[in-house]
């Protein structure tokens, strides 16, 4: 399936209008959202960048926007529903807590239609998590490449289709091992014009801030 840019953020956003309301549709904005609805669903991804560069706030469009045959905009409704698994990170988190999370999710998923259905885990504050002493991250190699835990030769390995989706949030770029497993969307500071883009977006409802910005 094919996608742009304009177009997926556009639609995800124009069915959710206080998102277009109060946030600004910058270039930042528009490929975090391209990425977690195209890219994230499918396969596996990592959005790395400073805090407000709205990886969280795509997060939510996304959760929020892709509700399958659901979905009130068209072109929604040609890809997958998505159900979100969100996973905090921090210093304290522990491979079985990993496991955890892709455990559930795979069990909600498991009886459902895959082909109109998938189920993602969300992890925000990858960083966190990696510089934790019990190396939880050690624990997603294996879930991510085959769909196991990767502690028993047994274990069943699941085929691609099958496996849930895995979408990484973090603000700064985490080990090479870590984000080669899916695609990896790296923004850098805003420039002057998405600046001035994001400002009026903000200060679209107070029209004396909106003309000092044009």
């Amino acid at each position: 399936m094919n996608a742009t840019t304009d177009q997926v953020p556009g639609g995800s956003v124009r069915e959710y209008g206080r998102w277009r309301k109060h946030c600004p549709q910058c270039c930042s904005e528009r490929e975090c959202v391209h990425d977690g609805s195209v890219c994230g669903p499918e396969d596996s991804s990592v959005l790395v960048g400073k805090p407000g560069s709205s990886k969280s706030l795509a997060k939510s469009i996304v959760a929020d926007s892709m509700r399958g045959q659901a979905s009130q905009d068209n072109l929604l409704k040609s890809f997958k529903q998505v159900h979100m698994f969100s996973y905090q990170c921090s210093q304290l988190s522990t491979p079985q807590s990993v496991i955890e999370v892709f455990n559930t999710a795979q069990r909600f998923q498991i009886d459902q239609d895959i082909t109109k259905y998938v189920s993602v885990v969300c992890w925000m504050r990858v960083g966190l998590a990696e510089d934790s002493p019990n190396l939880p991250l050690k624990a997603l190699h294996p879930l991510l490449e085959d769909g196991t835990e990767g502690s028993d030769e047994s274990d069943e390995v699941l085929t691609r289709d099958k496996r849930v989706a895995f979408i990484g949030l973090s603000n700064w770029a985490l080990d090479p091992a870590k984000m080669n497993r899916g695609v990896m969307v790296t923004r850098g500071d805003p420039d002057i014009n998405e600046l001035v883009l994001s400002a009026q977006g903000i200060c679209q409802s107070e029209t004396n801030v909106k003309e000092m910005t044009q």
